[in-house]
């Protein structure tokens, strides 16, 4: 593979250098999984007014669906008994977090290149898409959705190689949440795939489309996940409790906002706003897709974790109309990841694996753009990932990529 390089008063004082990391020592992962009403209960309890608790990923929403929670020492013996009395489906796989954070960062620090080894900071993955476009001005430009909540850059690459403006457009958005680091190394994988292949089906794909990327979204939020806490996952905006910081950037678009699937309290990993779009990057990439495509072709959301490739809706058990099509070239897409390596990923509606989510960013685009071709990744099996995990699930990835958009030319769809 190529590489194309080319308190109020201490906040007002200090900058975010300055800000202690967080510490994980000791505190524990554990994979649960939702088995019955009682359970759920108690997850959106700990979602709610999480008190110390709280979740990587999802929360449980449905019977079923698995989740990490991370556990602090001082709750050890207060969730022990809640597995006890709850008959809790729980597994431990980490007994202390920290040592899995400073791996993951004495990997950073080792690099001597820009790779798919370890994860990139956002200042890296913001010049490496300024250089792509200075290599090839006439096929590449940068793009900005915005500006962050602390004026960061929301910023993004179009490919369009060899001119036009009648090309069906894809749209990939990534890192909505801020601590599934795995979504942006997928997303700037499939870039430098698309450049770099001597494929003759991947040089295909890389003429016939428009490629859009949106590598780290919420760019506030990634940056503080590697500033302060790596286990972040909201936006930063100052809320209605000036404690908590951020919303849930995936609960905070304008499908049904506040009605299911997240938390009123800004406390929460899961809260969804203090009113819908109250985010300036969700509603700042609204504004955006709704003026620049009238007619968007595919939109494709990365997430971690759980190995899904998932279809609308996730506000309602109903079907895209473009179901049978999704349906069809999706099963191929996850065999084609099976034949890559073993990895086994589930087809399925959103609203399946996560019951029903009010206010994500992949049913506004949906309903409003329309897409044929929609689908939400759920990337892997954790968010801290071992060094060879990174570049193998970008080529999974981009391996059931390249099947998807073929797919669509060869039945005519594109």
């Amino acid at each position: 593979m190529k590489l194309l390089t080319c308190g109020f008063l201490f906040a007002l004082i200090f900058s975010i250098d300055s800000i202690e990391k967080a510490r994980f020592d000791f505190y524990r992962v554990y994979e649960v999984k939702a088995e019955n009403e009682n359970q759920l209960k108690v997850f959106q309890q700990i979602l709610d007014y999480p008190d110390g608790y709280r979740f990587l990923t999802n929360a449980p929403a449905v019977i079923g669906m698995k989740a990490q929670l991370i556990v602090p020492p001082h709750k050890f013996g207060e969730w022990s008994e809640l597995v006890k009395n709850f008959f809790i489906d729980a597994t431990l796989i980490d007994d202390n977090l920290q040592n899995s954070i400073d791996k993951e960062e004495a990997r950073y620090l080792k690099r001597k290149a820009i790779d798919w080894n370890s994860f990139w900071r956002l200042n890296e993955i913001h010049s490496w898409l300024d250089e792509l476009a200075a290599s090839r001005p006439n096929d590449i430009r940068t793009f900005s959705v915005g500006t962050s909540y602390e004026g960061r850059d929301i910023k993004g690459v179009k490919i369009n190689v060899g001119g036009g403006n009648s090309k069906p457009s894809v749209f990939f958005e990534a890192n909505i949440h801020a601590n599934e680091w795995i979504g942006s190394a997928t997303a700037t994988f499939i870039i430098n795939e698309l450049l770099t292949s001597n494929d003759t089906n991947v040089q295909r794909l890389l003429n016939y489309y428009d490629w859009w990327f949106l590598p780290v979204f919420n760019v506030d939020g990634y940056e503080y996940t590697w500033t302060v806490d790596r286990t972040w996952r909201k936006t930063r905006r100052v809320t209605s409790n000036p404690l908590c910081r951020g919303s849930d950037p995936n609960r905070n678009w304008d499908v049904n906002w506040g009605s299911y699937g997240g938390s009123n309290n800004p406390c929460s990993s899961g809260y969804y706003g203090d009113f819908v779009f109250s985010e300036p990057e969700t509603r700042q990439l609204a504004n955006f897709l709704n003026d620049r495509f009238t007619n968007l072709f595919g939109y494709i959301s990365f997430h971690s974790f759980g190995r899904l490739l998932m279809t609308p809706y996730a506000y309602s058990t109903e079907n895209s109309t473009h179901i049978q099509k999704l349906n069809e070239i999706g099963a191929k897409a996850v065999d084609e990841i099976a034949t890559f390596r073993g990895a086994s990923y589930t087809l399925g509606t959103i609203s399946r694996f996560f019951g029903l989510v009010a206010g994500s960013s992949v049913d506004y685009v949906e309903l409003n753009q329309k897409p044929t071709l929609t689908y939400c990744y759920e990337l892997s099996t954790n968010h801290i990932l071992p060094n060879d995990e990174i570049k193998a699930t970008g080529q999974e990835i981009f391996a059931s990529i390249k099947t998807i958009f073929s797919e669509a030319i060869d039945q005519g769809l594109a």
